[in-house]
């Protein structure tokens, strides 16, 4: 084994090193271009994403018009690239969907909408930068054809990422709190971050083995890079992240010793080990904690993509179909503008047609010219693709400018272009050049369109070039509302809700300033509103219900007609016609009582119930026994002079403990008063007491004991109860609640 290694060492020192020849003699042109290009996409992906479109086109151009890469350009990506594009072109802007539908049943007034993305600016945006990323790949592939610019483009791409990590890593504000409060440059997610570092890293360990393979002295600084990369992906503790990282460093090195049985066993020990270091605590919340709204998330995408299942939504269309058609309201004040699954967001905006029609040109345009050699950079970029398709299942989604710069290159390692058989004609390159300036004017245009919407002086035509923009719609409202025309700022409120139905700063004063002068138009919103989570329905019910001039309980009733589990808080007011709505809650389905909420039950019943209306509910409902809600319905009830009501009540939550009848004993109570400690005896004691008066007695002495179980408690309350003492009844059983909630 020494031998090994000292022969090992002989051969470190003696081969040349490539990768330092490049920073010890001039580097050729097209290794530093490949380099600079590699690093310059990095940064701009994360200081000025805006402009990764544009220089991914300008580097398509420029590379048209070298002669060298006339006859290099792939024979079939012009016409498959053409016709991808014309199909998604067709797709979105020549085809109703559902979101114009929905447009149209919302605002009556709008004009009508003939096409699957009614905001176009935003469409042609999308479309421009999938072509600029359709275009980029086939250039990628035959620029990247040769092993030394391939390697200098990773070396580029891992030199810059890893100039990003050492600035967030060594940053005061970043470093202590990695991952929940960082900023550099565009990226502020440590999702994004911990991606991109991903698959920095699987590129960073490809050319450390490379390295370490041809035994050149470059292994060390390689392996340096790789772990300074898999510090500032594990750091933020992302999920995708760490999932991106373990699968595609996991695929590279099987791929690497896939044929020495022993050091794959070495291998999967090694990730045994690390999965038994990480548990228990690190390993749940990586793996479980957050997955439920997620699954919700895909859940409601994927019915926003039953509405349009072959089309999807179009192009840049989630933000505004997921609303409209989802059926998810999310937590107050979040938007929903990715489903935080990238494999979801693409088959909802492009539809299981243009989903297949997006692999089978993939297939077409990235066919493997041969199959790769043990030491090709297709084998990291196989890696790599693992780790981002891995990621893409989690919030690091294809739309991350930071992530598709990587994959772009992994893309073009992967599939390296075959020398041509024979030259082609100067048409390929002039035909790429056009699509490519086809793809740039599509970008300017819609972005310019899009700050020209934000333009407030003309927000008219603004809504015609994008009807579903909602800041857009609010300029609109408010316009028609200081014109007096309520029937149209309705209409505009209205998008506006259906759009942001979590944005209730925005939509309660709306929905209040209409209900000042159309109660009628203000049912729509009321109901966008209170549609939501039971938590926020009742706040926001409770807000409006102590409001002076709500009317009476009838409209509430018509607003929450989905929602009779709160004609209960509707009940407890002094609003005309409250007790009619308590008695349409009694008679509500059992689903609507189980999800009314403790507080409003009691404090209806309070007001127009009975005793055996709340025994009732209880029955039906049976509420989960819990102290500090029992101390809560007790309390809201005694306030409201219903000592009946709250003792039962607190009955259902502390019932009478059974008694267990023993025989006699004559000198239990001696033993009892030697040693009032022993609650077992006083406890046998009181169980062979018969007279009340005795009993209440000692219940009283052993409950007056510091440390008393809260079941004497519970016992002394049911005999002050039997006694015709209630007050002092409930005082002991909420002392019982009390040490019970401890």
């Amino acid at each position: 084994m020494f031998r090994r290694l000292s022969s090992f060492r002989l051969r470190f020192r003696s081969v040349p090193d490539s990768f330092s020849r490049i920073f010890r003699r001039a580097p050729g042109a097209a290794e530093t271009w490949a380099a600079a290009l590699a690093a310059a996409h990095v940064f701009l992906a994360w200081f000025a994403p805006a402009w990764l479109g544009p220089f991914a086109l300008t580097c398509i151009l420029a590379a048209a018009a070298f002669p060298r890469l006339r006859d290099l350009l792939p024979s079939g990506a012009v016409p498959v690239a053409a016709m991808l594009l014309a199909f998604f072109a067709l797709k979105d802007f020549a085809t109703p969907g559902p979101v114009a539908a929905a447009l149209s049943a919302l605002d009556p007034g709008s004009p009508a909408v003939f096409a699957r993305q009614p905001d176009w600016p935003r469409g042609l945006v999308s479309l421009g930068n999938f072509a600029a990323i359709l275009l980029a790949v086939p250039v990628l592939r035959v620029v990247l054809a040769r092993p030394r610019i391939a390697r200098a483009a990773s070396l580029g791409l891992v030199l810059a990422l890893a100039t990003i990590a050492i600035a967030i890593l060594t940053h005061p504000a970043s470093a202590a709190n990695y991952g929940k409060t960082f900023q550099l440059g565009a990226v502020a997610n440590r999702n994004p971050a911990a991606g991109a570092f991903a698959l920095g890293t699987i590129l960073a360990l490809g050319l450390a083995l490379d390295a370490l393979r041809a035994a050149r002295r470059s292994a060390i600084p390689a392996f340096a890079l790789t772990a300074l990369l898999a510090c500032a992906t594990i750091g933020p503790g992302s999920r995708g992240g760490i999932l991106a990282l373990a699968a595609g460093a996991g695929w590279l090195l099987y791929q690497e010793n896939r044929k020495r049985s022993g050091r794959l066993v070495i291998l999967a020990c090694g990730l045994g080990v690390s999965l038994l270091l990480l548990a228990p605590g690190p390993l749940s919340r990586l793996v479980v904690e957050g997955e439920t709204y997620r699954v919700e998330l895909a859940a409601a995408s994927l019915r926003a993509l039953a509405h349009a299942p072959w089309g999807g939504l179009g192009l840049d269309g989630f933000q505004a179909g997921f609303p409209l058609l989802g059926g998810l309201i999310p937590a107050e004040g979040m938007k929903v503008v990715h489903p935080d699954v990238g494999w979801v967001l693409a088959l909802a905006e492009w539809g299981v047609l243009g989903f297949f029609a997006v692999v089978i040109a993939g297939i077409a345009l990235l066919r493997p010219a041969a199959s790769p050699a043990p030491d090709s950079p297709a084998l990291v970029a196989q890696a790599g693709l693992v780790a981002w398709a891995a990621a893409a299942m989690g919030d690091i989604s294809f739309h991350r400018p930071e992530l598709l710069v990587t994959g772009l290159l992994f893309l073009a390692l992967r599939f390296p272009a075959a020398p041509p058989s024979a030259p082609s004609s100067r048409g390929r390159p002039a035909a790429f050049a056009a699509l490519a300036l086809a793809a740039l004017l599509a970008v300017a245009t819609g972005s310019n369109a899009i700050r020209s919407a934000r333009d407030r002086a003309g927000p008219e035509s603004a809504a015609r070039h994008m009807p579903l923009d909602p800041a857009t719609r609010h300029r609109l409202g408010n316009q028609a509302m200081m014109r007096g025309d309520i029937v149209g700022a309705t209409a505009h409120y209205a998008v506006v809700a259906a759009l942001e139905p979590a944005n209730t700063k925005a939509i309660q004063p709306y929905a209040r300033a209409i209900a000042a002068v159309r109660p009628d138009l203000a049912l729509a919103l009321w109901k966008r509103l209170l549609a939501g989570g039971a938590q926020r329905a009742h706040a926001l019910l409770g807000e409006e219900l102590v409001r002076p001039g709500t009317g009476d309980a009838s409209y509430w009733m018509s607003v929450l007609d989905q929602r009779p589990e709160l004609w209960a808080q509707i009940a407890d007011t002094e609003l005309p016609r409250a007790q009619s709505a308590y008695e349409k809650w009694r008679r509500a389905p059992l689903a609507a009582l189980l999800a009314t909420r403790p507080e409003a039950a009691l404090g209806a019943v309070a007001r127009w119930g009975s005793v055996a209306e709340l025994d009732a509910w209880l029955a039906a409902t049976r509420p989960a026994p819990d102290p500090a809600i029992a101390i809560t319905g007790a309390r809201l009830l005694g306030e409201r002079g219903r000592d009946d009501l709250a003792w039962r009540w607190l009955v259902h939550h502390f019932p009478k403990p059974a008694t267990v009848v023993s025989p006699p004993d004559a000198g239990l109570g001696a033993l009892v008063r030697a040693n009032p400690d022993d609650l077992l005896a006083a406890a046998k004691l009181l169980d062979q007491t018969t007279e009340p008066e005795l009993r209440l007695a000692l219940l009283a002495r052993i409950a007056a004991r510091p440390g008393a179980p809260a079941l004497f408690h519970v016992r002394l309350a049911h005999e002050l109860n039997a006694a015709g003492r209630r007050q002092e009844a409930l005082e002991a059983m909420l002392r019982a609640a009390a040490l019970a909630g401890r």
